[in-house]
């Protein structure tokens, strides 16, 4: 039986651009969302014991290994609750280069409709450039002194940290120091979403260069980002839900 046809209205065009800003996008819709698929029945994925005002994404719903750079797909424009359902895979999910030829994507190898799933979102302007704190382990002070030395080389020396001796000990009598990392939600158009933005987390001292993994010290950026994703979130089920982004195609356009 073959696949229901992929929406080509959400494929890349080629008039348009990459690196659409979030903050233009929050501009021209201050409560624009952005939504993601979770694989998997509502009741088994979200906690509720706090009531319906407090509901949290369980991490089987939002596993922590998936918080650096967050597939999410931009609403409010083309892209619709229902195309959710479409996965893509394979070359499908590749990076967009502009030029490429979008209908060579749209085979059956490509993507797959999905049947068991719900659809969350978040509003752009919550996540997008929010500060987020985290904490930073030393085991040996020429690690921390080299740490030192990188946030100045990077152009952070208006922070100011302690002498390794006064550091705190945490409760495994570990050094450690408080810091402050920053989400960002950038466009990620892929071949068969140009709509597709991710939810990066950027630490200290790389500013400009987003953790991609959760091994050492990013486990604890990425935990806090990961606090903010589980509650922040609304069940999107209704068009109704969805703000419409003005003037959208003057946004995409070269």
């Amino acid at each position: 039986m073959p696949l229901e046809l992929y929406p080509n209205e959400i494929t890349p065009q080629p008039s348009w651009k990459r690196g659409i800003l979030a903050n233009d996008i929050i501009a021209r819709c201050s409560g624009a969302l952005i939504g993601r698929r979770i694989d998997g029945k509502r009741q088994d994925l979200v906690d509720s014991s706090l009531g319906e005002d407090l509901e949290q994404l369980s991490e089987k719903a939002l596993p922590i290994q998936r918080i650096p750079n967050l597939s999410t797909s931009l609403l409010g424009g083309c892209f619709l609750i229902e195309y959710f359902k479409f996965k893509t895979k394979s070359a499908g999910s590749y990076p967009w280069t502009e030029g490429s030829r979008i209908e060579e994507f749209l085979t059956e190898q490509n993507y797959e409709v999905m049947k068991d799933y719900f659809v969350v979102g978040w509003e752009l302007s919550r996540l997008n450039e929010r500060y987020i704190p985290y904490e930073r382990k030393f085991n040996k002070e020429k690690e921390y002194n080299n740490f030192k030395s990188s946030l100045i080389n990077n152009r952070n020396d208006y922070i100011l940290l302690e002498e390794w001796e006064k550091l705190p000990l945490n409760q495994n009598k570990t050094r450690c120091v408080e810091l402050t990392g920053q989400i960002r939600v950038n466009h990620a158009p892929t071949n068969l979403n140009y709509w597709h933005f991710v939810v990066d987390q950027y630490p200290l001292p790389d500013e400009n260069e987003p953790i991609k993994n959760v091994k050492g010290w990013r486990n604890a950026l990425t935990m806090s980002a990961w606090d903010i994703l589980s509650k922040t979130f609304v069940y999107l089920s209704s068009p109704n839900q969805i703000p419409s982004i003005s003037s959208i195609d003057e946004l995409v356009q070269k």
